[in-house]
């Protein structure tokens, strides 16, 4: 087993994954299957979270929710039903957004500390992306979004 602190990156495809539009205050579900190493024992990928990048074409307010199961609460209004298996959240104002050179926004945390756990022992990374803005995200290439992080395994 690798060291506590040895960090693993995840990402979504851009070309795959949230490619439909996504209107205020909507959101769209992923369950992306993690590397090997991080799938854990019989899957429950039980690990921490430590940072989250997001990369878009458009610049808007994103919150990104993680789950322990790929079958969850339903977001109204950013309120979830009591009982869910939130694992966490983070939320990226549109202001938090730094353009690059290739005309992509950036938002980016680091020092994160949110333990993970698939309940559902399949190996994957259960998450929410939720455009929080009055402007919907575009489809397609459009509103194209990469979403990654690193993550780290635990013991607890």
């Amino acid at each position: 087993m690798p060291a506590a602190n040895t960090q693993y990156e995840w990402k979504t495809d851009p070309t795959a994954n949230f490619r439909a539009a996504i209107a205020q205050n909507a959101k769209t579900d992923l369950s992306l299957t993690l590397p090997p190493t991080l799938q854990g024992v019989n899957g429950n990928a039980r690990s921490v979270l430590r940072s989250l990048t997001i990369a878009s074409i458009q610049n808007l307010d994103w919150e990104l929710w993680l789950w322990e199961s790929a079958t969850h609460a339903v977001l109204t209004g950013g309120v979830t039903a009591a009982g869910t298996n939130v694992v966490g959240r983070w939320t990226f104002a549109a202001g938090d957004g730094i353009q690059d050179v290739t005309g992509d926004y950036i938002y980016y945390i680091d020092g994160l500390d949110i333990p993970y756990f698939d309940a559902d022992n399949s190996g994957k990374l259960h998450m929410s992306l939720v455009n929080r803005s009055a402007a919907s995200k575009s489809a397609n290439d459009a509103g194209a979004i990469q979403v990654k992080g690193r993550i780290s395994q635990s013991n607890y």
